[in-house]
């Protein structure tokens, strides 16, 4: 979470109150290679900040081929 805090730290000035407050909603969660966090036309509920790792974004064509789009 550190690096989280770290990034907000450089966008905008959080003081401890808040810091705290947020960090007792962020849920810290482990992600294994592979999975499908989202599917196209799901709808998210929660949003993510990348610790550690990498995620691929891509669409599937009508081909059946991958199109990775980040």
């Amino acid at each position: 979470m550190d690096s989280f805090f770290k990034l907000m730290n450089s966008l905008i000035e959080i003081n401890e109150t808040d810091r705290t407050l947020i960090a007792s909603l962020l849920k810290p969660k482990e992600i294994e290679k592979g999975t499908i966090l989202l599917k196209q036309g799901d709808m998210e509920k929660s949003v993510a900040f990348i610790e550690n790792g990498i995620f691929r974004h891509y669409s599937i064509v009508q081909d059946g081929k991958k199109i990775i789009t980040s």
